[in-house]
């Protein structure tokens, strides 16, 4: 199909395009091809742009008409070399492109890794790349189309992907977190971006009990914690704060465990259930003028199902009735401080890793 003929079929579609019900659930990834690309024409030309750093739909729209043929040659080769934004000439890493279709266009995903490992070279900062049409945006598009990329990336040899977004991007930190992704820290912006950039990394491997809604108050409990419950807590500290330690200090396996030996206090924590099953726990001390809330873990399996939340509350309510304020703090940029925000706390002060907040019992919410 020939760039004119997308720009009639374009001119006779995009309208009812715009107004077609969205079903999220028939969205797969298809390989680029010529019979689809009329469609992907169709979108460049409204400015949508394939990429998240750069607006790059006049260059590749341009291109495209062209020589249609070689634009979807170069789009989908494997090998070679890219030209960076700073001039710098770098071997293209191998790893497929894909298109969102629901019976039309909806965006594309990328993977790219190296064979063998999961480190990246410096100038690429995630494993994967997306971007959605506009008109596809908060349907959930870019969270199943995450989800069926990860397969894709186990098969590669990756039992884990990076992934990166702006530190404001609200929706995709969700589209993250609910593909399970760990946060792991922050990188700064590759020219020509100007916003820090989030780390997650996500498991490839599906999780072995997938979230399934809020648990109700009811079947949460806390226990106070015993010797006994040193290994537990340690493997779900780790399992957490794992990616975010390694990316801040390196990893030591002995020094890590020696340290967390050194802070965890069984008279200060308490055992977080679901039913008779720890599920997390948490830390507090009991300060002369406050209570601070120094660790609060969930296990991934029962993360963004109201856990944390509820855990939180009831170390408010405990300090309420007090009359303290709670301290805590959080690695800079980590989503959980949304949590803190609306529950009432407020930053205090910040340093180069950290962001400290404490809440006042006239502060809640």
């Amino acid at each position: 199909m020939s760039i004119e003929e997308a720009e009639e079929h374009r001119r006779g579609s995009g309208q009812a395009q715009e107004r077609r019900a969205s079903s999220v659930g028939r969205v797969t990834l298809v390989p680029p091809s010529m019979e689809r690309l009329a469609r992907y024409a169709a979108a460049l030309e409204t400015g949508w742009s394939p990429s998240t750093t750069e607006n790059v739909s006049a260059r590749q729209f341009a291109a495209l008409k062209r020589d249609a043929a070689g634009f979807l040659t170069e789009l989908t080769r494997r090998d070679g070399t890219v030209t960076l934004a700073d001039g710098r000439v770098v071997p293209r890493l191998p790893g497929p492109v894909f298109w969102l279709w629901d019976g039309d266009f909806c965006g594309s995903i990328n993977l790219r890794y190296m064979p063998g490992t999961d480190t990246l070279p410096e100038h690429i900062s995630g494993h994967i790349g997306y971007s959605v049409v506009p008109w596809r945006w908060r349907q959930g598009y870019a969270t199943r189309a995450l989800r069926l990329l990860l397969p894709v990336a186990r098969e590669a040899g990756l039992g884990r992907v990076a992934v990166t977004c702006d530190f404001d991007n609200v929706g995709s930190q969700k589209v993250i977190l609910a593909n399970g992704g760990l946060f792991a820290g922050t990188r700064q912006p590759d020219p020509p971006a100007a916003k820090v950039k989030l780390h997650f990394w996500v498991p490839t491997e599906p999780a072995q009990e997938p979230a399934a809604g809020r648990i109700p108050a009811a079947e949460l409990s806390l226990r106070g914690a015993t010797p006994a419950d040193f290994d537990f807590a340690r493997t779900v500290y780790f399992e957490t704060m794992g990616a975010v330690i390694e990316h801040l200090f390196g990893w030591d396996e002995a020094r890590k465990t020696t340290h967390f030996a050194a802070r965890f206090k069984t008279d200060e924590a308490s055992i977080v259930m679901l039913g008779g099953r720890d599920i997390g726990w948490l830390q507090r001390q009991d300060l002369p003028q406050a209570v601070n809330l120094g660790q609060l873990y969930v296990r991934a399996p029962w993360q963004r199902r109201g856990v944390g939340a509820w855990a939180l509350r009831c170390v408010l309510a405990e300090a309420d009735q007090r009359g303290k304020p709670v301290t805590l703090s959080v690695v800079r940029h980590n989503p959980a401080q949304r949590l803190y925000e609306r529950h009432g706390f407020r930053t205090t002060h910040e340093d180069e890793r950290k962001t400290y907040m404490q809440r006042r019992p006239q502060d809640r919410p």
